[in-house]
């Protein structure tokens, strides 16, 4: 059973009251609705080039990352031989589109270790095709600071999220709905 933190439902609830059905459009999105996640989400761009930058990066993500993120590639926080990876899980999500539930080992620029679910969710733009996608990082818990034996990076994909679009090979996809009830029924 799939339980999710509740900031990641927040984010999930929100943006299924944009979606009427649909992949929603970035320029219904609005953070004055969600303001107490805000600072652990960010908002992923794939540029012309299918490179990916920062649209927009919460206060808390920035802290963490020790660098002011909106409008900054992406290349400037992930590791070049990391960078593949991560922008192939990005485009798995515009492209389906789906999104993409994942567990991570992070440090942060302190040295601070953390646990955190990550929830990424793709956004249209005016043309109704996916072009943005919505991360909303969740702290689980703090491992400590500065411990250079921690597995820093280790992804652990929790679920891939049907949106009834093409997904990836790698999973059988559970529905936005289904992540609710499944965290409902954890939490009771």
């Amino acid at each position: 059973m799939v339980s999710i933190h509740e900031d990641t439902q927040c984010l999930l609830k929100y943006w299924l009251s944009l979606n009427e059905g649909r992949l929603p459009v970035f320029s219904r999105w609005d953070p004055i609705e969600i303001p107490r996640i805000m600072p652990f989400v960010m908002i992923l761009e794939r540029g012309e080039d299918r490179h990916y930058f920062h649209r927009f990066s919460g206060t808390g993500l920035c802290e963490l990352a020790g660098m002011e993120l909106t409008g900054r590639p992406l290349s400037d926080v992930v590791d070049a031989e990391d960078l593949p990876q991560a922008e192939a899980s990005l485009d798995a999500i515009l492209d389906g589109p789906c999104g993409l539930l994942s567990n991570r080992t992070t440090r942060s620029s302190t040295g601070r270790i953390i646990d955190g679910e990550y929830l990424s969710l793709p956004l249209a733009g005016k043309d109704g095709a996916a072009d943005r996608i919505v991360v909303h990082l969740a702290v689980l818990k703090t491992l400590g600071y500065g411990d250079e034996s921690v597995d820093i990076g280790e992804q652990t994909l929790v679920s891939v999220i049907d949106l009834g679009g093409q997904m990836p090979t790698f999973s059988d996809g559970i529905t936005p709905s289904q992540l609710l009830e499944c965290s409902s029924a954890a939490l009771s």
